[in-house]
């Protein structure tokens, strides 16, 4: 563990998509135990967009801005019909 790179209520697994590390990567992936919100430290990228994807292929995308150094991901753990979240793909910019 890295202090004040990752803050949540829940447990959660942050990857880097490539050789990076997640203060810097501009693809990350996550899985989350829970719903809530989930803090990253960023040390470049300005905007995110972000992609739930749920059990049986159904996915919703909504985009978030790094602010003070941080960007913010709220996590809807089930889709509306009740079908829980995979992960989470975030593609920075």
């Amino acid at each position: 563990r890295v202090k004040d790179v990752l803050q949540a209520k829940v447990p959660v697994i942050v990857a880097s998509k490539n050789a990076e590390d997640i203060t810097r990567s501009r693809r990350l992936a996550i899985v989350t135990c829970g719903p809530g919100e989930i803090q990253l430290r960023r040390e470049q990228g300005k905007s995110a967009s972000i992609t739930h994807h749920f059990l049986h292929g159904s996915s919703n995308s909504n985009s978030a801005t790094v602010t003070d150094g941080k960007l913010k991901i709220d996590v809807r753990f089930h889709q509306a019909n009740g079908d829980p979240l995979e992960w989470i793909d975030v593609q920075i910019s």
